[in-house]
């Protein structure tokens, strides 16, 4: 309804959050007046629910008094004397249309405040409290700029497009939706668990088991190691417990079944007397950041789209990795036409080889030319990027692209570029080297494994196959489906493992797509179904 169809960012034009003071002056100036605010913790940061009321009173000379929750959640009613009282035994309590209310997001759901038919109110974003809308009442949205980014992103809006009503619902509802599928993994524990004690409790009540048992089902254990808590490894987690009625709530609302390992959990620690062993860490010596430098040939390159002749500047990116302890790998397989400059990988002083250790520069800056015939990438530092924008941009020998590996399954894919032009077999070796943790669909899978010569399901039914542990199918026992010239002769498995334990720094990423592979599973439909 038109009445409902009023929106206002708070903040500044610089930014900057309103305070208290200003966004009530803000509040008393909308016509109609405002008589409740609605708010849910967004617009009001400063002030308790007394000092916010009384301050409403003094932008406001024509109410009477101001209503609120006090710390006891007692509806409260301070009048322009500065008394307070109980609403209930005020006589404010049948004069409402004479009052202003202010409700917080700490305020109880259901006030029961039967306002008067024409009051309008202030909308903090986030309360489920107004019941005769279009009915008399009416109502206007507030918030400050992050929300509104939010709101605007949700609803695919430029920041001069006007917000509706159905854009805030919009952004309310996919709030919600994240946080039930943030919260649905506790709530599934949580009904396992009960389900595990009281099945054990009802064979303890008949017989079937003793108090130990009883016990040893009931109990947790209450710490665990360090080496448990923090290896990235995986961890022998005890079986599922699978109850049919959680399970198909779980798809319903397209959430993994299985466990959570790394859910949120409160550990607790006593002191064990016990004989101590200190272990004496040496840690790397403290090290220079090297000094950048744009080369010469860079600029050839970027002016004509071609790498010379045994340049120095150029390196293969997974040669760039091979350092005393990394796995042996097979140089011929890898793309030559895929390279990173030696400012990318030298990242520190006296490093003795390129990208080795933990001085690993991420990959976001990549470089594309055809004039060569073939496709070439180069990835740049940031530095590089820097200097070489102005000459980029008046090239047409050479793209720049922004890219970044998707760790997370919520991040949106940022190899298919619309200017992306490179082929998949590049693209998908672009990303192992950057560590890219999550494939793009089954088919993306479906190819990097015939690339990368391992077993998958469109392999299923063709006769003598035999498969090593981590899936790796040797050229004795390949399909002629999965042969190609020039593919792996030895798995290239543990030299992944390598680079992506070197991009991770020893966080677990065994649960992701790469995890699963480097790990020797498969991947299924179903696992990209989720994302």
């Amino acid at each position: 309804m038109p009445e409902n169809d009023s929106y206002s960012q708070t903040s500044w034009a610089d930014g900057r959050r309103r305070t208290a003071d200003e966004f009530l002056q803000l509040v008393v100036k909308q016509t109609p007046e405002i008589r409740v605010i609605l708010d849910v913790g967004a617009q009001v940061l400063e002030l308790q629910n007394d000092k916010f009321a009384a301050l409403w009173l003094e932008l406001k000379p024509d109410a009477l008094a101001a209503i609120y929750f006090d710390d006891d959640d007692e509806l409260t009613v301070l009048s322009r004397e500065g008394t307070t009282q109980s609403l209930l035994e005020s006589p404010y309590a049948s004069r409402l249309d004479e009052c202003v209310v202010y409700l917080d997001d700490q305020s109880p759901s259901d006030p029961k405040l039967q306002r008067p038919p024409d009051p309008r109110y202030d909308y903090g974003i986030g309360c489920m409290r107004m019941r005769k809308l279009g009915h008399g009442h009416s109502v206007m949205f507030f918030a400050p700029v992050d929300v509104d980014r939010k709101i605007r992103d949700a609803a695919r809006k430029s920041d001069g497009d006007i917000i509706r009503p159905s854009d805030v619902l919009l952004w309310a509802m996919g709030e919600t939706w994240m946080e039930i599928q943030n919260s649905t993994p506790y709530w599934a524990q949580q009904g396992r668990d009960h389900t595990s004690r009281y099945t054990a409790w009802s064979k303890f009540c008949s017989g079937e088991i003793t108090s130990q048992e009883l016990a040893s089902t009931w109990c947790q254990p209450d710490a665990r190691t360090l080496e448990q808590l923090y290896a990235p490894s995986i961890s022998a987690g005890q079986p599922t417990l699978s109850i049919p009625e959680i399970d198909e709530r779980c798809r319903e609302l397209c959430v993994s079944c299985s466990p959570d390992s790394n859910m949120n959990e409160e550990q607790e620690r006593e002191i064990v007397h016990e004989r101590e062993h200190d272990t004496q860490v040496e840690r790397p010596a403290l090290a220079t950041p090297a000094v950048h430098q744009v080369s010469a040939d860079i600029h050839h390159f970027v002016r004509t789209g071609i790498i010379k002749p045994c340049s120095t500047t150029f390196v293969l990116v997974f040669d760039s990795l091979c350092d005393a302890t990394t796995p042996t790998q097979e140089q011929n397989v890898w793309s030559r036409h895929i390279f990173a400059t030696s400012d990318h990988c030298t990242v520190v002083k006296g490093q003795r080889q390129p990208n080795a250790g933990e001085y690993l520069r991420p990959v976001n800056w990549i470089l594309s030319s055809q004039s060569s015939g073939n496709i070439t990438l180069v990835i740049l530092s940031p530095f590089e990027v820097n200097e070489l924008l102005p000459e980029i941009r008046g090239s047409k020998s050479v793209r720049l692209h922004i890219y970044t590996p998707r760790t997370q399954a919520r991040m949106r894919p940022c190899d298919d570029l619309p200017d992306w032009s490179a082929s998949t077999s590049l693209v998908d070796q672009v990303n192992l080297f950057a560590g890219q943790l999550y494939l793009r669909d089954y088919n993306t899978y479906l190819r990097l494994s015939r690339f990368l010569c391992i077993y998958a399901d469109d392999l299923a039914g063709e006769g003598n196959l035999e498969v090593e542990s981590d899936g790796f199918i040797t050229p004795a026992y390949r399909p002629p489906r999965a042969q190609s010239v020039g593919s792996f002769q030895n798995s290239p498995l543990p030299f992944l493992k390598h680079v992506f334990g070197l991009r991770r720094r020893g966080m677990n990423f065994t649960a992701t797509h790469m995890g699963k592979i480097l790990n020797g599973r498969s991947l299924k439909q179903e696992d990209f179904e989720e994302q």
